[in-house]
């Protein structure tokens, strides 16, 4: 896959603001479903009139050249392969932070800050755009207040969860909040969480992450991954895409599987995705004696995707607070759906709520209950016609709402704003 930039306008020209983009994860390569979104957000920024140079830590699988727009890395432990950071490497079951996480954090913490104290050195950025407050808004915090250089800070949720785990991140992550010009994220959740460490906030925006509409889209020829699957013709298909974690709640899915098969005995569940609990998950489904109907396909590439959504009748996005308290809300698999036009099953969270309208873009219900997915995916298997309405909506709405031309401008327009209060500030 090529990426191509549209030639910038003039007038794009002359509101340039110069941008740097500081994350800790990143797409490796095109093909990579590693923190899709931040692609397509780059790309939507740059199309919107922004300069954009983004800073993350070395990964050795990451391919610089296939991006077009300037990607610097920093290494901060030696050899290569201890750079575990990042990447979603972080979390176990994302739950947990790994030992090697507790280790390398002061590492990556003191050579992102040289990284970026350097970089803002050698060139004049207008905006420092942190993405996950925890390590990368303090990082901008530190060398935002050395360069008198605004910063926002992006929260995508995990990076809210990891700063309540303890009395320091807590702390740390207070007074990176602070001082930042302002504090954005995909769903209100994610703030009031924020917010219950102490944290008072300069100010807030609700800005989702955007959709690589280029990338992903209905495809029509569905038949070989079908064949692929062993599927059989007129079965029915239920697909989940995401990491095998709790917060997932892929679990609770499996376990509507059984009252779905009564009503439909066909009926085929696809989970794209790998994680720390595909063992668990498949044990769940061996002793509900449904292994015939699960297919576990693994992580696939983002020009695969779109043909597991294209191939679903419907798509569950079961998410939960996990046991620990992570929580995930609006995830970007969620968007994904509604952009190739599928019928959408997903968790009411804040976030959901404000990307799905019930009844008429989707259906939303409890967390943690089976018998509603399974009440819901019945309702929807039962009617084509409800299928096909509800997915026409869904790809209405998102196509309009998160293609990745409108979110770059909603970042443009607050960099922007941001740069005139701190000017009259």
């Amino acid at each position: 896959m090529v990426y191509m930039l549209s030639i910038k306008t003039k007038k794009h020209m002359m509101q340039c603001v110069k941008v740097v983009i500081l994350t800790h994860t990143f797409p490796k390569y095109p093909d990579d479903t590693t923190a899709a979104f931040m692609h397509p957000l780059v790309m939507g920024l740059i199309e919107a009139g922004c300069e954009v140079t983004v800073l993350t830590p070395f990964h050795p699988k990451l391919e610089l050249s296939h991006f077009p727009y300037p990607i610097i890395t920093y290494k901060y432990i030696w050899p290569d392969r201890f750079h575990l950071l990042g990447y979603s490497q972080t979390l176990q079951k994302g739950m947990h932070l790994r030992i090697s996480s507790y280790i390398l954090a002061p590492f990556l913490m003191f050579f992102g800050i040289v990284a970026l104290f350097k970089l803002t050195r050698d060139k004049q950025y207008d905006v420092i755009s942190a993405h996950w407050i925890v390590p990368n808004g303090v990082i901008a915090a530190i060398v935002g207040a050395l360069r008198t250089i605004p910063f926002v800070v992006t929260l995508p949720g995990s990076d809210v969860y990891v700063a309540r785990k303890n009395a320091v991140f807590s702390r740390v992550t207070r007074w990176a909040a602070e001082r930042a010009a302002v504090v954005s994220t995909d769903s209100p959740q994610y703030l009031k969480e924020l917010r219950e460490t102490g944290a008072c906030l300069r100010r807030q925006a609700i800005i989702p992450y955007p959709v690589d509409s280029s990338s992903i889209q209905f495809n029509t020829n569905v038949s070989p991954l079908r064949q692929r699957l062993h599927i059989a013709k007129g079965a029915h298909i239920i697909v989940s895409v995401g990491r095998l974690v709790e917060k997932k709640g892929f679990h609770y899915a499996i376990r509507a599987l059984p009252g779905i098969l009564k009503k439909y005995p066909s009926t085929v569940y696809v989970i794209v995705g790998d994680g720390d609990m595909r063992e668990t998950l498949e044990d769940e489904v061996m002793k509900f004696k449904i292994t015939k109907h699960v297919h576990f396909v693994g992580s696939v590439t983002r020009h695969e995707i779109s043909r597991y959504y294209s191939l679903a009748d419907v798509i569950i996005i079961p998410s939960i607070k996990d046991q620990q308290g992570n929580i995930d809300d609006r995830p970007v698999a969620l968007i994904e759906s509604m952009v190739c036009g599928r019928a959408v099953v997903a968790t009411r969270f804040p976030g959901n709520a404000l990307t799905i309208e019930d009844g008429k873009s989707g259906l939303l219900i409890p967390q943690k209950r089976s018998t509603a997915i399974e009440q819901a995916v019945i309702e929807l298997l039962a009617s084509k016609s409800l299928r096909e309405r509800l997915g026409k909506e869904a790809e209405r709405q998102a196509k309009k709402k998160f293609n990745h031309l409108v979110i770059g401008q909603k970042y443009h327009n607050l960099f922007r704003e941001t740069l005139t209060d701190t000017h009259h500030g």
